[in-house]
């Protein structure tokens, strides 16, 4: 394996946090379809793990109702990471958006969108948050 290759590969990943694997499936499919693979945690500390080791992933899908995990405590966390603080997170949930919670996550998140959702129109997002997060770094990292 060439290194442009494998260097490539952990940029392109995305980490979701969501419980229902009907949903895991159906955005590993689609996110495939647009060269995104998917990895899943089951818990914060399998999240924390998978963000801190090796490259971090080029984005986050998060459910806030995920029971094994703070949505809130989380993404405090990784945006207050120097490396991490610039995935670019899209919140998918059940959970209806109000004005508070728009507030507070505003600032954290790229995107909220609510269950049901269509696969492609959520796949089709991710890839274009991934790909301006990468032309951003790598303009950051041209200017120095």
């Amino acid at each position: 394996m060439n290194r442009a290759a494998s260097k490539e590969e952990p940029a392109r990943r995305v980490l979701i946090l969501d419980e229902e694997p009907f949903i895991q499936d159906t955005l590993k499919l689609n996110l495939a379809g647009r060269g995104l693979r998917a990895e899943f945690a089951e818990n914060e500390a399998e999240a924390k793990s998978l963000l801190t080791r090796g490259s971090p992933p080029a984005g986050v899908i998060l459910d806030v109702l995920h029971s094994r995990l703070s949505a809130y405590r989380f993404l405090q966390w990784l945006k207050s990471q120097p490396a991490l603080e610039a995935i670019p997170v899209v919140i998918l949930t059940f959970k209806e958006k109000d004005p508070e919670m728009a507030f507070t996550y505003n600032v954290w998140v790229k995107a909220y969108l609510s269950k049901p959702f269509v696969p492609q129109e959520v796949a089709d997002l991710v890839a274009r948050l991934v790909t301006e997060s990468e032309r951003a770094s790598r303009s950051v990292e041209e200017r120095f």
